[in-house]
């Protein structure tokens, strides 16, 4: 078995959100506190979250890519706590597939029409985190992690939001059952 955090995997590297995930899962308290924070602000006490930006390559001086975007990243990661690890040909696909995959017990979606339709049709990115964390405690928090991490940062840019939101719909409605696509 290999160690994500060591920067290897059976497949050859493991990228930095991977790994960083990873690390996340062992640092309870940072954990802890990401997946309570409300607000961007709340994340930016947290030693983890500069761990990520270190990762990521974010500097100071070049605040590439955007801090706050990947402190909203950070704050959806932390709720994830098994990664599905679906491949997916464009980012949103495996996330709106893991939305609509059917329940075990009825015969409806993880997350309802009406509810996927608010989280996808939001612009403002506070409301699209708080929704978004909220849909992947109705997945119970396994989510394809570097999906996940394309959409949030994708969100932060209005035509990559476009072009996700997009292949979300498509997957979710691919995979949602009829009764879910025929209610709304």
């Amino acid at each position: 078995m290999t160690d994500p955090t060591d920067g290897s995997g059976p497949d050859g590297p493991v990228p930095p959100i991977a790994r960083w995930h990873a690390d996340l899962q062992k640092r309870k308290g940072d954990r802890a506190a990401l997946r309570r924070a409300q607000t961007i602000d709340e994340v930016y006490v947290v030693p983890s979250f500069h761990t990520l930006l270190r990762r990521l390559g974010w500097t100071l001086s070049s605040r590439t890519p955007g801090d706050d975007e990947i402190a909203r990243l950070a704050m959806v990661l932390a709720d994830v706590e098994h990664d599905t690890g679906q491949p997916s040909p464009r980012w949103g696909d495996a996330l709106g597939r893991a939305f609509g995959t059917p329940r075990k017990d009825v015969p409806k979606a993880h997350v309802s029409h009406a509810r996927f339709r608010q989280l996808a049709a939001t612009d403002d990115l506070d409301e699209f985190v708080r929704l978004l964390r909220g849909a992947l405690h109705l997945i119970k928090h396994e989510a394809p992690l570097l999906d996940l991490a394309e959409v949030v940062r994708a969100w932060h840019h209005p035509a990559r939001r476009q072009q996700v939101r997009r292949t979300l719909f498509l997957a979710y409605f691919e995979t949602a059952p009829e009764t879910e696509t025929t209610d709304a």
